[in-house]
């Protein structure tokens, strides 16, 4: 479903227009966007998804390993980059069973792409349970961020 940037009332206008529970919709976005860093209300997102009956994909390459995990509850399938908060090569889809199911079976680019090299994999280890204790530093971020924005 394609919508005006971070208008959520236009998303709806557009998802209105298919009652249709039977009708597929996709509901993707960014949890912030990049260019200049617009957030969206994933809260929004969700309560919509569920309203509608669609399926929520969220992209949280740009604010991996400094939002709250808990901001995602609802959202059907995350994707990520490893390579901006990790600093490695890869990428992630995190889903359902059966959404991962259907890729290994019918996501041909998966399969027959190369697997990362261990020595790759044991640095995302170790960078994301270094994320994981790194509340410190994320509020020392937020507030900087605000500061910054301010200015």
């Amino acid at each position: 479903m394609i919508y005006k940037h971070l208008d959520i009332a236009d998303l709806e206008k557009r998802l209105e227009k298919y009652p249709n529970q039977n009708i597929p919709k996709i509901i993707i976005s960014d949890s912030v966007f990049s260019t200049n860093g617009d957030v969206v209300d994933i809260g929004q997102l969700v309560s919509l998804k569920h309203k509608y009956n669609a399926t929520l994909i969220l992209d949280v390459s740009h604010s991996f390993g400094i939002e709250n995990y808990s901001n995602y509850q609802g959202v059907d399938i995350l994707t990520s980059s490893l390579s901006k908060a990790c600093g490695a090569y890869g990428g992630v889809i995190l889903s359902s069973n059966d959404v991962k199911d259907m890729l290994i079976n019918h996501g041909r680019p998966l399969i027959y792409s190369s697997s990362l090299p261990i020595y790759n994999l044991y640095f995302i280890k170790r960078n994301i349970e270094k994320l994981i204790n790194a509340d410190d530093r994320r509020t020392k971020l937020n507030s900087l961020s605000k500061y910054f924005n301010q200015s």
